[in-house]
């Protein structure tokens, strides 16, 4: 009987979440999943990188310490000026041109991020925090035609504890004056629907900081903060990110990252600021595959067959 109900134990840890690597999306203020090539611009925190890292004048980590890992690049590091304040490891190739390259530690040193687990965690968080319910609405006043940039949004966002939005991406992209009216011990959770956001014009804070704020972006495919000071953190983990000329002012979580401020597409710098709850760091709970619940339900079965035996012998 024992062996059954360890067989059926084992069944079961096949559907539990997989253990957190050492550090996640949340210790990061910029964390890509895939690729990043950016020329000029900087983040003051702490970036990672699953893929290759092609970087032209950029900076990472000014506001860190300087005794710590502030950049992870899980494959290859291709570097042409800027800088990097503090340590960094690199799972593949160094290659480093006017850089100073004295802080990025030795070939083999085990990267602390298991990216492939990320990107699993990060999909299916998106779409979990995409299920929580409204608690207020959104204040919306448009004018001129839609694709002109007319409307003004405002979030009251006020009450002790969670707020939670819903806004189309139709409505967002064709925003030019966020308001988000908070209290101070709120925070606001604005879950975007729609698969392409640019975001452009004013946004503003009312009674809080940006580190109160988290926009969920699940369906995103493309996103860009254009000419805004985005105030707030972005979850986009299925999103290209191409930069707009933008600042944002929080945690920015894309599939991959790009822009080039002297030219091109333009560029955005992401200032250390960090979201203050605990929704970036929760590991939802994956519903198991069919053939996974056929097996525990094998289990259980075979484990409540051996039971109704023993009680037939021990009765006879």
């Amino acid at each position: 009987m024992r062996r059954v109900l360890l067989a059926a134990a084992a069944l079961l840890a096949l559907a539990a979440p997989a253990a957190a690597s050492a550090e996640t999306a949340a210790d990061f203020n910029l964390f890509v999943l895939k690729d990043m090539t950016y020329r000029g611009s900087d983040t003051e925190g702490r970036v990672a990188v699953g893929g290759n890292a092609n970087l032209t004048g950029y900076s990472v980590g000014a506001l860190e310490p300087s005794n710590q890992v502030n950049l992870v690049v899980g494959g290859n590091l291709t570097t042409q000026g800027g800088s990097v304040t503090g340590k960094a490891i690199v799972g593949g190739t160094v290659t480093t041109q006017w850089y100073d390259a004295s802080g990025i530690q030795p070939a083999g040193t085990p990267v602390p991020v298991d990216f492939a687990s990320e990107a699993t965690r990060l999909v299916a968080l998106s779409d979990y925090l995409d299920t929580y319910a409204n608690t207020g609405s959104v204040n919306t006043v448009c004018y001129g035609a839609p694709g002109t940039n007319g409307c003004q949004v405002t979030f009251n966002a006020t009450a002790s504890g969670l707020n939670v939005f819903d806004i189309d991406t139709s409505i967002l992209s064709d925003t030019n004056t966020i308001t988000i009216n908070l209290g101070a011990n709120s925070k606001i959770l604005v879950n975007v629907s729609g698969t392409s956001v640019r975001l452009d014009g004013g946004m503003s804070l009312v009674g809080g900081n940006a580190s109160q704020v988290l926009f969920n972006f699940s369906q995103a495919t493309d996103f860009v903060v254009g000419n805004m000071g985005f105030l707030g953190s972005a979850l986009a983990p299925t999103a290209v990110y191409s930069g707009g000329g933008g600042v944002i002012n929080g945690q920015l979580i894309v599939d991959s990252f790009t822009g080039d401020t002297w030219g091109g597409n333009g560029g955005t710098q992401v200032n250390k600021v960090k979201f203050s709850g605990d929704l970036l760091s929760i590991s939802p709970t994956p519903v198991p595959e069919p053939a996974t619940w056929a097996l525990m339900i094998g289990g259980f079965g075979l484990a409540g067959a051996m039971l109704r035996r023993r009680r037939a012998l021990a009765a006879a």
